[in-house]
């Protein structure tokens, strides 16, 4: 049995997690965030901007993104929703 599964766990190869395993229950519906579109948010001194929305969210309402890219949660991830929750990465303005 033992011989099995380290078969199965060598021939699997490593796993990258899903960026869908970070996101907070408050932000998401198993269907509200993803990663954001090029251009669609961007930092500006005030926090960041979403483009579609024209809204500014402070950064001390984001949320760390511990994958390093930017991700949105919006009502059934549509650009052009308000936003629920912001993840983005460790950056200085």
């Amino acid at each position: 049995m033992r011989i099995m599964v380290l078969a199965m766990v060598l021939t699997c190869g490593p796993v990258e997690a899903e960026a869908h395993d970070f996101y907070a229950r408050e932000c998401c519906n198993d269907h509200d965030c993803r990663p954001a579109m090029s251009g669609e948010v961007v930092q500006v001194p005030q926090g960041w901007r979403i483009i579609p929305t024209g809204e500014i969210v402070p950064q001390w309402a984001t949320r760390r993104s511990p994958d390093g890219r930017i991700h949105r949660c919006s009502k059934d991830a549509d650009p052009k929703a308000l936003t629920i929750c912001l993840y983005v990465p460790d950056v200085a303005m």
